[in-house]
């Protein structure tokens, strides 16, 4: 494994940035239904239709991404914390790409290509970076030792 106080940068602070995210987008949800139509939320759907739902399972998975930050000084076991939030941002970012590829928001609103690109950059990036982190932080260790408890 990646000794973490080497690597205290980028890592840390796009799952930081997650946790933030999910927690603002479950405080929304919970005071209105508006979030709902947001891209990237609206995504979520897939996983729990309702607002209520959607926001509390935003706020466990940015608990669990807090305690896999308090954990990664123990080793490989705190990715298991980490990956629901992997998961929600892989979500949001196929869903930002399917807004781009089809040329509208997920609330109907029609938009160019370049539009939606700039605007949606953020979830697919956002998504692309923490699997970066995921990787610098455990390494190979850490998949090869997921994939043995998969299989």
């Amino acid at each position: 494994m990646t000794n973490i106080n080497n690597n205290m940068g980028t890592p840390i602070w796009i799952i930081w940035y997650a946790i933030a995210l999910h927690w603002t987008w479950a405080f929304l949800l919970m005071g209105s239904n508006d979030p709902l139509n947001v891209t990237a939320i609206h995504s979520l759907r897939i996983l729990t239709p309702g607002r209520y739902a959607m926001g509390s399972l935003l706020l466990l998975v940015g608990l669990l991404a807090y305690l896999g930050l308090r954990r990664i000084d123990k080793g490989v076991s705190a990715i298991y914390f980490l990956l629901p939030q992997q998961f929600i941002l892989t979500i949001s970012a196929i869903g930002a790409f399917i807004a781009i590829k089809n040329g509208v928001f997920a609330d109907g609103v029609v938009r160019s290509t370049s539009f939606l690109a700039a605007d949606q950059a953020p979830a697919i990036f956002g998504a692309v970076f923490h699997t970066a982190a995921l990787i610098q932080l455990f390494g190979k260790e850490g998949a090869i030792k997921i994939w043995k408890q998969l299989i």
